[in-house]
Order: C-alpha cells, then structure tokens, then sequence
C-alpha cells in the first residue's frame, strides 16, 4: 500500500490584504511576518499558521510598536541583510536610539536606587525591632496584621497606612506566629484534602 503524503500548503498572495506578511521568494511553504522581522512556515494548515502566529503575544506586541512608529524586530530574529524588509527595519532615527538609551538608563537607575534603600530599609526595621519594647498586646498585632493585608490587595480606594512599617516592626514576631500558624493550618488542610482525593 503506497503511503500517502500529507497536503502541503503553499503562500497565497491574498493572505497579504488580511494580515501584516510578505510572501518569501525562496520559500513557497512560508511567510515573512514584518512586525516580528521573521519568516514562519504555512506548511502544514497554510492560513491557519499565518492566523495562529497572528494571534501570539510576541506578535500582537510587535504590531502594535509598528503602528505606534517605532521599528523593533524580535529579539534572536534573522533578518537576511539583503531583503527590503531587514533594511527598513534595522533603520532607526536619532530620536528612536536617544530614546530607548533614556529608557535604559532610567530603569537601570531606578534598580539601582531600590537596591540601595532596601538595606536600610532591613536596618531600620531591625533597628526598631530592638530597640522598641514587643507589644504583647493580641488586639494590637492583629490590628497591624489586619492593616498589611488590607494594603497589599491593591485595592484602588487603599488608605495607605503611615504607620504600618512601624507597627510590623515593632509586633514582627507576633505577625511571624500567626503568619506561621496560619501556614501550619493550611498544610493540615492541604494534607487531609490530599488524603480524602486519594480515597475517592
């Protein structure tokens, strides 16, 4: 019995009126995409490559920096130095290079002024910690306790607490049992819930 060969689909010049490609001369079982700078096979379900590559973040992320202006090919993409395509993008203005470099430098600065202030955030924290007198009051602690999670969901209407800090480092190993305590619990649930799914 002959082994039948699976269909192989080849690039159709209407393709390019739906969707940012390019035919591939060399190459009829493929597309070059423009936004990502990169050919990508349409041999095997033929627009349902094209459409499913379309739809990935990587892709939609691209577009949307073409759309916007700015040139930018994805990163590890091999752009042939002779197509059209590769020289248009690789061409970038003055303000485009001045602009990413700020980017940069901003962000790099911003690390590091956090990296810097999270020492001597840990400092004070310990500092005060032994200094202040622990509060052996439970309405206290659970008041602080109460406090850090109403902040940390993010809510937009949060009241951020002034005082948190404080009180967290002074009650710290009042926060630390109950956070341990509650973690206990949940292991011990976890656990029971584990054992009932395997008697199931």
């Amino acid at each position: 019995m002959k082994k039948r060969t699976p269909y192989q689909h080849t690039f159709k010049k209407e393709w390019e009126q739906i969707f940012p490609i390019t035919k591939v001369d060399n190459d009829p079982y493929s597309f070059y995409c423009v936004p990502c700078a990169q050919k990508y096979s349409c041999r095997g379900r033929g627009i349902g490559n094209v459409r499913v590559h379309c739809e990935t973040l990587i892709h939609k992320q691209n577009a949307l920096v073409q759309t916007s202006g700015s040139s930018y090919a994805e990163p590890g993409s091999d752009v042939s130095s002779d197509s059209a395509e590769g020289t248009s993008l690789r061409e970038s203005t003055s303000e485009d290079i001045i602009l990413k470099t700020n980017l940069v430098r901003r962000n790099k600065s911003e690390s590091l002024a956090f990296g810097k202030k999270e020492p001597e955030m840990f400092e004070a924290a310990n500092k005060n910690h032994k200094e202040s007198n622990v509060v052996d009051n439970e309405s206290e602690v659970t008041e602080c306790f109460e406090k850090y999670k109403y902040v940390y969901k993010l809510d937009d209407n949060v009241d951020m607490y002034s005082d948190l800090h404080s009180l967290m480092s002074d009650n710290f190993d009042q926060i630390l049992d109950h956070i341990k305590e509650e973690s206990l619990c949940l292991g011990y649930v976890l656990t029971m819930l584990e054992k009932y799914k395997q008697n199931l």
